[in-house]
């Protein structure tokens, strides 16, 4: 304590005897040396690191120092004594981009399980745009993929700054692979960059997934802000969690036609949430029509449920008929039959909206809305565009009951061709 108190004036005394004759003395000098970190003892604590008897000692002294001058001295050690934690301690305080390549060949020249965890842990550490890169690189390697993943996870807020960096300032590439791993960090501090990137149009693409990926409330109306081109819209088919929750609040406090937008929107990312918002909006001319296309996107049982809702009106019953198929859910398959059965004007659009569903009912479905003895044209267009591999055997099960289905089920079975070998489906 008394030696630390006198500061600059210890340093000369401890510096001689940092590298003097006796190991024990000299070990004790460089621990003082490294709690005063002075920069003045950088040469005296190079020159310490060559002499194995108090090796140990300079290095940790030359981490607490912190100068990357000190790199230098540092990483051929790193063939002498192999990655030792101390050794890899003091290389994260003081290592840059030579460090980092260093740690990254011997990664890839065999090294164990748990060395391998401590150099991309030191990687991490010594971050910067090197750092990250150099981890991008390594999340691609075949075998240490899933290692480097996990580090760039554990450390994302320390590597933010450089992944933000290579996303503004890196070649297509590697700007590319820096937004890309921003989105799917989910890191809300990437935002602002992003928000950026969105104004150039290489990086457009990549910015709205990411952004659309971090899903917060920045992230979300620097989005909406933007025309909702297609490129926009596709960036939600992959959105974070909290995005829907986002728009739904957005939805709310918007009026008229620019809730259009986030109801087109809602149907990339939509789910139960959002389906008990959409339902309502049948009382509102001006969304309905984006609110039902938006709800058979979402799909779901609940879905289904709000577009009966739907085509119990029928100025909006056509277009929550086509909205059910895109369901693609077997509880669809009722509502369709029972549309197209109360209204004959429709029962094309409930057949065409059948045809979208793999299901043997849906199969039912299209032939119990056919009104003559045999199939006419549009059952045998709505079977056609449905997988044979679905349809005859569905088929076949109808045809061994009773009834006009079982009638109309073996009569399809009979006009059905089979298909020339390796000509089209006729199915």
């Amino acid at each position: 304590a008394r030696l630390e108190k006198m500061g600059g004036e210890a340093l000369v005394p401890l510096q001689r005897l940092a590298l003097g004759d006796d190991p024990g003395l000299a070990r004790r000098a460089l621990r003082h040396l490294g709690r005063l970190a002075r920069r003045e003892s950088l040469p005296a604590l190079r020159r310490a690191v060559a002499l194995p008897d108090r090796r140990a000692a300079a290095v940790a002294a030359l981490g607490a120092l912190g100068d990357r001058r000190g790199e230098a001295a540092l990483l051929p050690l790193l063939d002498v004594s192999g990655p030792e934690p101390a050794l890899l301690e003091a290389l994260a305080r003081v290592g840059g981009p030579e460090t980092i390549r260093a740690l990254a060949a011997r990664l890839r020249t065999g090294a164990g399980p748990s060395e391998r965890s401590r150099l991309l842990e030191t990687i991490a550490r010594v971050g910067g745009e090197a750092g990250v890169l150099s981890l991008l690189d390594l999340a691609e390697d075949e075998d240490l993929g899933g290692e480097a993943e996990t580090v760039i996870e554990a450390h994302a807020a320390r590597l933010l700054p450089g992944l933000c960096r290579l996303a503004a300032r890196g070649g297509p590439e590697v700007s590319r692979r820096a937004i890309d791993e921003l989105g799917r960090l989910a890191l809300p501090g990437a935002v602002p960059t992003l928000r950026e990137l969105l104004e150039k149009r290489p990086s457009r693409g990549p910015a709205a997934r990411a952004l659309a990926r971090i899903g917060t409330e920045a992230a979300v109306d620097a989005l909406l802000a933007r025309p909702l081109t297609a490129e926009i819209r596709g960036a939600f088919r992959d959105a974070g969690p909290g995005a829907e929750a986002v728009l739904l609040d957005r939805l709310a406090r918007t009026t008229g036609t620019g809730r259009t937008g986030i109801l087109s929107l809602l149907a990339l990312c939509g789910g139960p949430d959002a389906v008990r918002a959409l339902a309502p909006l049948a009382e509102e001319p001006a969304c309905a029509p984006a609110a039902i296309h938006a709800l058979g996107e979402i799909g779901g049982e609940e879905a289904v449920r709000a577009l009966a809702a739907f085509a119990a009106r029928r100025r909006y019953a056509r277009a929550a008929a086509a909205a059910l198929g895109a369901t693609g859910s077997e509880a669809a398959v009722p509502v369709l039959v029972a549309l197209g059965r109360r209204d004959p004007s429709l029962r094309g659009a409930a057949r065409d909206a059948l045809s979208r569903i793999r299901s043997s009912r849906a199969v039912e479905g299209i032939l119990a809305l056919e009104t003559r003895p045999r199939p006419g044209p549009g059952t045998r267009r709505a079977l056609a565009r449905m997988n044979r591999t679905l349809v005859d055997p569905a088929l076949r099960r109808l045809a061994e009951g009773k009834g006009r289905v079982a009638a109309r089920a073996r009569r399809a079975l009979r006009e059905t061709a089979p298909a020339p070998a390796g000509g089209p489906d006729p199915f």
